[in-house]
């Protein structure tokens, strides 16, 4: 009798997890750039010197997994010289299951267009990826719904995440 109920159980969880496996939530690039965006324009200054980041655009990369953040840049010095350049920044997507988010971690300049010829080569994306890092570390790109039935189970249940061409695909199943 109880290895009948085990067996029972076994074949439940298995066609749940059959179930489960086909819903796949899609987190479209737009959602993902709404949410990037309400986090900029990002200051700061120090001493004589300011940097403002703005205009910020996603970058889904399939083949790499990453995510990656275009942005255009303004610094200056003394409230005098300034320069504008843009740069790309990019990093891993990773899924805290405690507050059921999705957060950028591993954040990288990638690209630099244009950076002051006079300032030192690092100091731009020295200063540009600990603004980022600050800025985005700690905010979640997307947060699991609550209320919705999938989204609850998927709190529980995320398998895997991908990043593709035009969004990140959520799988669900139970192992």
């Amino acid at each position: 009798m109880k290895r009948l109920r085990q067996l029972a159980l076994y074949g439940l969880l298995t066609l749940g997890n059959k179930a489960l496996s086909m819903y796949r939530l899609k987190l479209s690039r737009a959602v993902l750039q709404r949410a990037v965006a309400s986090r900029f324009p990002l200051q700061t200054r120090k001493y004589l010197l300011s940097v403002t980041l703005s205009d910020p655009e996603v970058i889904l990369e399939e083949e790499t997994q990453r995510i990656g953040i275009e942005f255009a840049a303004t610094m200056s010095l003394a409230e005098k010289l300034t320069w504008n350049w843009r740069g790309i920044v990019e990093g891993g997507l990773e899924y805290r299951r405690s507050d059921a988010a999705f957060y950028l971690r591993d954040l990288r300049i990638r690209r630099i267009d244009g950076a002051p010829p006079a300032y030192p080569a690092a100091a731009p994306p020295n200063v540009a990826e600990r603004l980022l890092q600050s800025a985005l570390a700690d905010y979640p790109l997307y947060r699991l719904d609550e209320g919705g039935f999938k989204q609850a189970l998927a709190r529980l249940l995320v398998k895997s995440v991908r990043v593709g061409s035009d969004g990140v695909l959520v799988e669900l199943g139970l192992y």
